[in-house]
């Protein structure tokens, strides 16, 4: 590995096209499990409505107050959120790449501008090497070293 010479971060290893060709996989990924459980959630609303036709206000109400709090309501719309955010973060760094290199064609953005804008928008994370690190896949670093990993929105199915 070798580290930056502008800021000394370890650069990270790969091709930016490998890089890319990940980031578009996981974005398909993460954009079609957003689209599963938005299908989940609009079905769930769907019951709602379906539920409210048939039934007298009050009772509706209480239902749906009970159905709107519903773990698993809660849940959905939980995972929703975090992937839109996922998902806004991996465009960005994606418009931002291709941008910087295909269109602007910027000599100067490098493999070290790369990963800082993957760790501002939460694509990559910093990591010490430990002791347990150096024999088992770090042995290239020593303890201490700061290394980056994908952060879950990236690590895919490894």
């Amino acid at each position: 590995m070798s580290k930056c010479k502008t800021c000394g971060n370890e650069l990270m290893s790969g091709t930016q096209t490998e890089i890319m060709n990940r980031i578009i996989k996981q974005y398909q990924v993460m954009a079609d499990e957003a689209k599963k459980l938005n299908r989940q959630l609009q079905a769930v609303i769907s019951e709602l409505k379906t539920q409210i036709e048939i039934k007298d206000r009050w009772l509706v109400k209480a239902e749906a107050d009970f159905l709107l709090n519903d773990n698993k309501t809660i849940k959905l719309q939980a995972r929703i959120a975090t992937l839109e955010g996922e998902a806004k973060n991996l465009k960005e760094f994606a418009r931002q790449v291709i941008k910087d290199t295909c269109w602007n064609q910027l000599d100067d953005f490098d493999g070290c501008e790369v990963q800082d804008l993957a760790e501002n928008l939460g694509l990559i994370e910093p990591c010490i090497v430990t002791e347990e690190d150096v024999d088992d896949e770090f042995d290239d670093y020593e303890v201490g070293d700061t290394i980056y990993k994908f952060s879950e929105a990236l690590k895919g199915g490894e």
